[in-house]
């Protein structure tokens, strides 16, 4: 799946397919405020916060598509680290088999299954730079 230009940032590569993702909803990325108490109250690292911004919550937008409120911050926040704590700690445990292919059918209720994302999180916070010429 690739968003058209102005859609956002290269969120994830799988055997030279490139994913973006597009907005279904919006995302209030605007109340940094409250989402920085929120990150020092779960003992979310700063690596950890932007990786749930950059990733996790474009992910949610494509599953619930009529947006993200701020009230559901908190919820998601904890969400995400609670799938974050539940990675497996072994190599070879990682994506299921049927993800790609639950991706892509278009069911995103994987998003919300905490044993599902949890082995979906990319190993590192960062994301890769997209190549030059790569559009």
């Amino acid at each position: 799946m690739v968003a058209g230009p102005g859609h956002g940032p290269l969120f994830h590569r799988h055997n030279g397919t490139r994913l973006r993702y597009a907005l279904h909803g919006r995302i209030p990325y605007d109340d940094t405020a409250m989402l920085q108490r929120l990150c020092e109250v779960h003992r979310v690292s700063p690596a950890l916060r932007e990786q749930f911004l950059a990733w996790f919550l474009p992910l949610c937008s494509l599953h619930l598509r009529s947006g993200i409120t701020p009230a559901q911050l908190p919820a998601l926040l904890k969400f995400w680290r609670r799938a974050h704590l539940a990675r497996p700690d072994t190599l070879g445990s990682g994506v299921p088999a049927e993800l790609p292919r639950r991706i892509g059918a278009g069911d995103m209720r994987w998003v919300m299954d905490v044993r599902t994302l949890s082995r979906a999180i990319p190993d590192t916070p960062g994301f890769p730079a997209e190549p030059e010429g790569a559009s």
